[in-house]
This record gives C-alpha cells, sequence and structure tokens, in this order.
C-alpha cells in the first residue's frame, strides 16, 4: 500500500519484522541483562515509532473511510439533487428550445405570408404604373386629337369664309356688269 505521502508501508513492516527477528536473535546471545533490557527497549521503541508511522495512516485511512461511508448519504443526496437540478435545467432548455422552434416556425410563416403579400402588391404596382402610362397616351393622343380638330376646324371656318366671300364677290360683279 503506497500513501500519498510516498511512504511504501507494506515494505516498511517487512523491514520492521525483519529488524525485529534480528534483534531477537541477537537477544538470545547476549547474556547480560543490560543488553537485554536495551534490546527490549529499543524494540519497544521501534514497534511503537512504527506503529504511529502505520497507524496515523492506517488511522487516517479508515477514519476518511468511516467519515466516507457517514458522508456517503450526504453526497449522494447532494448528487441527486444536483441530478435533479441538471433534468430540471435540461427540461427547461428542452421546454425553451421547443418554443424558440415554434416562434420560429411561426416567424416563418409569417414571413411567407408577407413575400407572398409583397408579391401581390409589386404585381398591383406594376398594374397601376401599365395603366398610368396608357391613360397618359391617350391623354396625349385625345389632346393632340382636340387641337388638330381645333385647328381642322379653325381652317375649315376660314376656307367656308373665303369660299362664300368669293362667291358673293362674283355674284356682287355679276350684278354690277348686268
Amino acid at each position: 500500500m503506497i500513501d500519498t505521502t510516498g511512504h511504501d508501508w507494506a515494505r516498511m513492516d517487512w523491514n520492521f519484522i525483519d529488524f525485529a527477528g534480528k534483534m531477537e536473535v541477537n537477544l538470545r546471545k547476549a547474556g547480560d541483562r543490560q543488553v537485554k533490557h536495551k534490546l527490549l527497549i529499543s524494540i519497544i521503541l521501534w514497534l511503537f515509532i512504527g506503529s504511529l508511522m502505520s497507524a496515523a495512516s492506517a488511522h487516517a485511512a479508515v477514519w476518511d473511510r468511516i467519515k466516507d461511508i457517514y458522508d456517503a448519504p450526504e453526497k449522494i443526496n447532494e448528487l441527486q439533487a444536483d441530478l435533479t437540478e441538471a433534468a430540471q435545467q435540461i427540461e427547461e432548455s428542452r421546454k425553451q428550445a421547443e418554443s424558440l422552434l415554434q416562434q420560429n416556425a411561426e416567424l416563418q410563416r409569417q414571413n411567407e405570408a408577407l413575400a407572398q403579400q409583397n408579391k401581390q402588391l409589386q404585381s398591383q404596382m406594376e398594374k397601376m404604373n401599365a395603366e398610368r402610362s396608357t391613360l397618359y397616351r391617350q391623354l396625349t393622343s385625345t389632346g393632340i386629337t382636340a387641337i388638330l380638330l381645333a385647328l381642322g376646324y379653325f381652317a375649315a371656318v376660314r376656307i367656308w369664309r373665303y369660299t362664300v366671300w368669293r362667291k358673293q364677290r362674283r355674284d356682287n360683279q355679276e350684278v354690277n356688269l348686268s
């Protein structure tokens, strides 16, 4: 088991056991009571230090696991709340997307209707322009005809008066000659 601090606790435990075994052999060989006490104290000290080192990480790991186990329902509740919130947001987004799609479809229908209305208005405008140009041509031809008729009338009246004047003059000359 490798701790996050980089200690290899399993290897250390085996090294400690190996060290303790060597100390035990040394205890058997030593006949002196003081040496035995020193070795026993050092073994106890080494066991205590080793247990503190491994117990601290084991205790922390066990404590974290116990804490995680007891905090699991809260975490599950938090995850469930987050999941519910995400589901609600997705549902709201879906509803908003649907409403936007409906709005887009409605605007597209309105756009098509306005385009059709625009085409109709353009055709009406073209008809009105054609009628206007026809009216201008008719007014122009009517005006020219009226002017020509007036000039024709004026010319006809002049010619008729001249003819009447000549006839009266001839008749007067015949009366004077006779």
